[in-house]
């Protein structure tokens, strides 16, 4: 149909072939057929935008940081360029986190206070919750574990109002490495809860966030007795070797076997 007459069927068929690939973890493709559903909605701005910024998750995904940050301003030029300002701040939060993640935390605070400060004149919403969510990412990768918490829990008290399963998935994984950060152990809960349910919603950027956040990636502290840490670790890395292989999450999780290997003198 994208190659057809039948304007209206490409419109249709595309953004489900987009999901679809998405859900077998096929991101190069996935991002091809959104990309493809974008041209597709050539004269509607906004379904352009959401087509955009679900192309834009795919590279994210795969570690092009780069291109999903590209991607991510020029939906929120279309969102705002037909005054959809609820999906354009919305976008903010992802966009921060791509600045974040390039190197850049003021300008990921800076989108993220934008989503934030605009969405909360709408009252709370699921878009709201998982702002608070974002919000509380950042600060804990400061880290400001103690701030990290207070989002997250502002995050989980909207999106449990909101039935938000995505943000209180999300919300979970950041109040438990907060908490576990603290020395306090139900943060092991928190970011088990979070991986499972994740799981169950196949919601891979949480699960791999889950596991780097349950094994110490980067911190070379690691937060549980060997065995458990190293098994952790193994799970953690055939997750990401089945859904996206040298992707963002797989890259972090290796990254951090190695330092665990290297810490606990077990690379031999």
């Amino acid at each position: 149909y994208r190659d057809s007459d039948d304007p209206a069927k490409a419109r249709h068929y595309l953004p489900l072939a987009g999901e679809r690939a998405q859900a077998f973890n096929a991101n190069r493709e996935a991002y091809g057929w959104f990309t493809d559903a974008a041209a597709a909605f050539a004269d509607d701005p906004e379904q352009r935008a959401e087509m955009i910024e679900a192309a834009a998750q795919q590279p994210y995904l795969l570690g092009e940081i780069d291109r999903a940050r590209e991607q991510q301003e020029e939906a929120i030029r279309l969102y705002e360029s037909v005054g959809a300002d609820r999906a354009a701040l919305n976008a903010r939060r992802w966009l921060g986190r791509f600045h974040w993640l390039l190197g850049d935390p003021r300008e990921a605070e800076r989108q993220i206070d934008l989503a934030i400060d605009g969405l909360e004149r709408t009252g709370p919403s699921p878009e709201l919750a998982m702002a608070y969510s974002f919000r509380s990412q950042s600060v804990m990768l400061e880290p400001d574990f103690e701030a990290g918490a207070k989002w997250a829990r502002k995050a989980i008290e909207i999106a449990e109002q909101t039935d938000a399963t995505a943000a209180i998935i999300h919300a979970y994984n950041n109040l438990g490495l907060c908490l576990l950060s603290q020395g306090d152990a139900a943060g092991a809960d928190y970011l088990r809860r979070s991986r499972d349910l994740a799981l169950e919603h196949h919601l891979p950027d949480d699960v791999g966030r889950a596991y780097a956040n349950l094994t110490g990636q980067g911190t070379r502290i690691f937060p549980f007795p060997y065995a458990e840490n190293d098994a952790l670790l193994r799970e953690g890395v055939e997750y990401a070797r089945r859904t996206i292989p040298d992707g963002v999450f797989d890259r972090w999780l290796r990254s951090g076997w190695g330092e665990f290997l290297l810490v606990t003198g077990r690379w031999a």
